[in-house]
């Protein structure tokens, strides 16, 4: 997905319709520095975008600077614009249907989006779009933050395919063991060999039908530790 940036393209600012170009200048007629909100808006490192669902197509009339530092785009190439333009042959449809339909039943939606930056390079955006509602209930804009994700996605990407490899060793670890116990099975059976195993802390033993005929036990009857230990020599106890 990563590929070098390309040189920059001299700006050719977009020039959108007359009642978009009008809007576009109502809004920024509108933006007061004083007010705190909006310089926070202007100032955040977030990148935000504000749209007008009013204007067909729904298109950006404001985008800050921080949305310019991470795309690549400055503001006049894209005030107006819908912002199809940042996506590629590799954005997911499936999320691009998601955010329209986000859009046209009037809800927030946060997605991670593949988009392309002014110079091509492609870039996981972490995509908050939510609607802003007048007094009275109407629709009046969309406002939309954007994070660029792409280390966080491909440090996912890497957990995945870590934890892949490592259910695969596992798995075949466990295979080799299977294989392993079976050849041992098939080895203690044809030597005749007598085997047994003890679980602790319960002292629960488990003979093999060689060990229970060295020890002279009924093969269907269980053979316990206590009764193993009763049938060492009192000399070889304590080694035992």
């Amino acid at each position: 997905m990563d590929r070098e940036p390309l040189d920059p393209a001299p700006i050719r600012p977009f020039t959108p319709p007359p009642e978009v170009q009008a809007a576009i200048d109502a809004y920024a007629a509108r933006l007061n520095a004083c007010d705190p909100m909006q310089s926070g808006f202007k100032m955040t490192p977030v990148a935000m975008v504000v749209s007008d669902p009013t204007l067909p197509d729904c298109p950006p009339i404001y985008v800050n600077a921080a949305f310019e530092k991470l795309t690549g785009f400055p503001a006049v190439e894209v005030a107006g614009r819908n912002r199809r333009f940042m996506q590629g042959p590799l954005t997911d449809p499936d999320d691009v249907a998601r955010l329209r339909d986000a859009i046209e039943q009037r809800e927030p939606v946060e997605l991670d989006l593949l988009n392309h930056r002014r110079d091509g390079t492609p870039f996981w955006n972490r995509l908050m779009v939510g609607p802003v509602f007048c007094e009275n209930g109407s629709l009046r804009y969309f406002v939309a933050s954007q994070i660029d994700v792409t280390v966080e996605r491909h440090r996912v990407l890497q957990l995945e395919q870590d934890r892949e490899a490592l259910a695969a060793e596992v798995a075949q670890r466990d295979a080799d063991l299977a294989s392993h116990n079976a050849r041992l099975r098939m080895a203690l059976k044809s030597g005749a060999l007598a085997t047994w195993t003890l679980d602790l802390p319960e002292c629960l033993l488990t003979a093999s039908s060689g060990c229970k005929r060295v020890f002279g036990r009924p093969l269907g009857e269980p053979f316990t530790y206590q009764e193993l230990l009763a049938a060492i020599h009192p000399e070889d106890l304590p080694a035992m």
